[in-house]
């Protein structure tokens, strides 16, 4: 008797194990994805940081030259840093059960404006919306970022914005000490300035005529200038949907029921207009103007009015 029920326990086992290899499913997740994306910056921040106090300054600074470059680089990266961290968590963001009972505490239907969330079994109010990778809807949602893992919406696009900012500031330093090394291991007059291209770097280092950290450098160089180009996009989208009033689904429709004034607009990103300066120096948590729930439609213009 035990010698057949283990028999058959080992087939079931057997059976059990063809199936999952049978079904099973390599395709990126789209949670797997987002996750990807985030290891990928934190890893290039953490390499940048110490490329940078250990390699690029060492070599093209000299004295109190040195400590004075090493002390501003860590301060924008600390900076950059904290508006990451701050836009990183969008948990304020998420529209809950309770997210209704705020205005319309005995009301068991759908208020009017709001939509259904048959995924989250919530209501939502206008302008929110349901984030596949977050899996959850997003109070004023913009976008899903994929470096932060997160939603961008009512309550963290001011950090968004700063973040973006400071993105573009310390990579374009980056690539300045980059360039300044670079020029000082690698002379533009001794060699040609192709061999800062990265298939002719790599092929140099084969050939055993640079070192893997000189290429390390060229290949991270190539890797800093889209974020460039990436930050400047962004900062320069979200600072005109603020500007504006919109999110990105008004902006693609052409449709902006809830344009107010370019102060009221900027007051229910930042707060206050006079708030900006200090967000750009620190993402201190400052009030905004409402709360992401309840909006007021822009009154329609009537003919002959």
């Amino acid at each position: 008797m035990e010698l057949r029920e283990r028999k058959q326990n080992d087939e079931s086992l057997k059976e059990k194990i063809k199936w999952q290899w049978q079904n099973r499913d390599f395709s990126p997740k789209k949670e797997q994805t987002s996750q990807f994306a985030l290891y990928y910056f934190l890893t290039m921040f953490v390499l940048s940081l110490i490329e940078s106090l250990f390699v690029l300054i060492p070599t093209a600074y000299q004295r109190h030259h040195r400590w004075i470059m090493t002390g501003s680089f860590v301060w924008v990266m600390f900076i950059t840093l904290v508006n990451w961290h701050r836009s990183y968590f969008d948990t304020a963001n998420y529209v809950k059960a309770e997210t209704k009972q705020k205005y319309f505490a005995d009301c068991t239907d759908t208020p009017q404006d709001w939509v259904h969330c048959f995924k989250c079994q919530v209501d939502r109010p206008p302008r929110a919306f349901h984030c596949d990778y977050c899996g959850k809807c997003m109070l004023k949602r913009a976008h899903h970022c994929f470096v932060t893992s997160s939603c961008i919406g009512f309550y963290n696009q001011k950090y968004f914005i700063m973040f973006s900012l400071w993105s573009v500031i310390a990579s374009s330093w980056l690539v300045y000490l980059q360039l300044l090394y670079l020029n000082i291991v690698l002379p533009v007059s001794e060699a040609s300035f192709i061999v800062y291209l990265p298939p002719v770097t790599l092929f140099k280092l084969i050939m055993g005529n640079i070192t893997f950290g000189q290429a390390f450098v060229v290949a991270h160089l190539f890797m800093n200038i889209p974020m460039i180009i990436t930050g400047g996009f962004f900062l320069f989208w979200h600072s005109l949907l603020s500007v504006e009033g919109a999110t990105n689904y008004e902006a693609k429709q052409r449709k902006f029921p809830y344009k107010g004034t370019v102060n009221q607009n900027l007051k229910s990103v930042f707060g206050s207009v006079f708030y900006i300066p200090l967000l750009v120096l620190y993402p201190f948590r400052l009030e905004q103007d409402g709360d992401g729930i309840l909006w007021k439609s822009r009154a329609k213009r009537v003919k002959g009015n």
